[in-house]
């Protein structure tokens, strides 16, 4: 049981790829697609911002990652290890990007999710409502998209 006493979350780099693509293959949840390098390569490369949540022994435990505009914040990955779901960690990532959405003076975040997931359901219970429908969003499967509002 980890407290949120003792979790830190800070800005990362590209040099955590190994860890991302390891917490995103063992949080528990099919994905339409998987990290690699090379995407995490691009995704930094286009400006997408990484947040790591580390434990207070400098485990990284889980992550989330926006993309920023003028207007909006999307989040693209959240993402806990399966073995440390349920501690709040999904919470603090949440609570975090809200924080950077208010210092931005940015009023709205968003999201894509697969229609019933296990995110889906994280999101709606955190104050996100459905906002809109992506036909074949992932491959063959759709998505709602799901917004909060500043």
């Amino acid at each position: 049981m980890i407290s949120l006493m003792e979790l830190i979350i800070k800005k990362i780099s590209l040099d955590f790829a190994p860890q991302l693509i390891t917490i995103q293959k063992n949080d528990g949840f099919k994905h339409a697609y998987y990290l690699t390098k090379e995407r995490l390569g691009k995704l930094f490369s286009n400006g997408e911002e990484f947040f790591g949540a580390f434990t207070e022994n400098n485990s990284l435990v889980g992550f989330a990652s926006i993309n920023t505009d003028v207007i909006r914040i999307r989040i693209h990955f959240l993402s806990i290890d399966q073995q440390f779901q349920g501690n709040g960690i999904g919470s603090a990532l949440i609570k975090h990007i809200l924080s950077i959405a208010k210092d931005k003076k940015v009023r709205n975040i968003y999201v894509y999710t697969e229609i019933d997931s296990p995110l889906e359901t994280f999101l709606l219970k955190r104050g996100f409502a459905k906002a809109g429908y992506f036909k074949k969003r992932f491959g063959d499967k759709d998505a709602d998209i799901l917004s909060f509002y500043l």
